[in-house]
């Protein structure tokens, strides 16, 4: 279906965008809508929950379109203005009347949906905060800029599979003091949200705040007010369970055992395929690859040009270390390797967050020296191919800084692809340990990253025959 008439009809954008191809579609049956149904089916069973649950599992499905649309029309603008890499094209203006019809049938799926409710006894007032805590999270995503935006990818999936225990409770609590003062946090908190990120947007609030015990790191008070929401859902909807009826107490972690499950077997096998391909894939292409123009490299023009006349499939992306590098130095490089294009790719390994990034296919030398990371990885994002995470290293020190981990989730971010194996820390497990996680955790956090096999290769000998 086009876009542009999905726009206008509900549930239709969602399943052109965001699930395309019947494999999508499988896997959020299977994987999502499938164990959501199992576990309904074990908790309250019975048409009478199942039948609430599809009504407001297409409310959800209209507030989640509602996102996206922000997200695709609105905030990916927002994100190119403000100097981030956007890989998706801008999508094309959309005539007025779809906005209108897409919004009114919208509306009236939602309102269609809570009066059907309604006639089973669900306390419409709940659905309605449910609904707007969806809504309020994907504000949230539409207002975080950077590499802290994972947070809101966490909190919407929360959102997403806490529907079910939603349908539960809210069909089988009773309205009384309690429950209505759980619900009163959740506007508090959904209303504080709200107001942090207005100030926020219109600059009443500082972005950033600094904390001075750990060392100056940066947080953003948003991010902060996300974190907490999840954590308080949970608080308040563990006192209802237990104020309602002990049963409920085993329902409420079967989600949170559910997400946890999900997350660790889909990412594993994400990860597997990638180290499937990357493997492939370094068959006939080289990766990390360095040059006598590094300081401590010797490989020269005709080492690549022997390499190469071996297989004519045989690919090498160079990546000299640029603090060996200038504009000129650089260009007298590209220069040396131009008759062998595009078989041989320039490129350079730069500093950035203490770690290394491999910068493939570089146009032209760029100085990021003084840059934070993400503004160094959006610029050098700009000028080149891809961008690798090169041999990633944490000792354990460092992985108790918070620190690190800002940095790291900065790095996951803002790359293409993630260095799974390279020989030169084959003997050190705890580099391979490091290399192997943070390409599982880059699949588990952001999904499409490819993963690389590096020779690291510095000198003649070191080229795999």
């Amino acid at each position: 279906m086009n876009p542009t008439v999905s726009i206008g009809l509900p549930v239709t954008y969602w399943l052109t965008t965001r699930l395309p191809s019947a494999g999508a579609k499988c896997q959020y049956v299977f994987a999502v809508v499938g164990p959501q149904l199992v576990w309904l089916a074990w908790v309250a069973g019975g048409l009478q929950v199942l039948s609430v649950f599809a009504a407001l599992f297409a409310a959800m499905i209209c507030v989640y379109e509602a996102g996206y649309l922000i997200n695709d029309y609105w905030s990916q603008r927002r994100e190119m203005q403000a100097g981030l890499a956007v890989r998706k094209a801008q999508p094309a203006p959309v005539p007025m009347i779809y906005w209108l019809s897409g919004g009114v049938s919208r509306a009236l799926v939602v309102l269609g949906a809570l009066w059907f409710a309604a006639q089973y006894g669900l306390q419409v007032w709940g659905a309605v905060i449910y609904l707007a805590l969806l809504f309020a999270a994907f504000v949230a995503h539409n207002t975080v800029l950077g590499s802290r935006r994972v947070v809101t990818f966490f909190l919407l999936y929360v959102v997403r599979l806490l529907l079910p225990l939603a349908t539960v409770l809210l069909l089988a609590l009773p309205v009384g003091p309690g429950s209505l003062a759980g619900w009163a946090a959740f506007a508090v908190i959904l209303s504080g949200g709200f107001a942090i990120s207005y100030g926020m947007k219109k600059g009443f609030i500082p972005a950033r705040v600094s904390v001075a015990q750990i060392g100056g790191v940066e947080f953003p008070i948003l991010v902060c007010v996300v974190c907490s929401i999840p954590l308080l859902l949970a608080a308040a909807v563990t006192g209802f369970v237990f104020s309602a009826a002990h049963q409920f107490a085993i329902a409420l972690l079967l989600p949170a055992a559910y997400l946890f499950a999900y997350w660790i077997v889909w990412s594993s096998l994400r990860y597997l395929a990638e180290v499937r391909n990357g493997l492939h894939r370094a068959k006939t292409v080289l990766s990390h690859c360095h040059t006598n123009f590094s300081h401590d490299g010797t490989i020269d023009v005709a080492d690549y040009e022997a390499w190469l006349d071996q297989d004519a499939q045989r690919t090498v992306y160079l990546t000299d270390h640029a603090e060996d590098f200038d504009a000129k130095t650089y260009a007298r490089l590209r220069e040396t390797y131009q008759h062998l294009s595009p078989r041989v790719v320039p490129g350079l390994e730069y500093p950035v967050a203490r770690q290394h990034i491999l910068v493939q296919g570089l146009g032209e030398y760029v100085d990021v020296e003084g840059l934070k990371p993400e503004q160094a990885l959006t610029k050098l994002s700009e000028r080149s191919e891809r961008l690798i995470w090169a041999h990633p290293r944490f000792s354990m020190r460092r992985l108790l800084s918070i620190q690190y981990w800002s940095e790291a989730l900065t790095l996951l971010a803002g790359v293409d692809a993630v260095e799974f194996y390279n020989p030169k820390n084959i003997s050190r497990r705890r580099y391979i340990f490091m290399m192997h996680a943070t390409a599982w955790l880059s699949g588990a956090l952001y999904g499409r990253r490819q993963l690389y096999l590096g020779v690291d290769a510095h000198h003649p000998k070191e080229l795999p025959g």
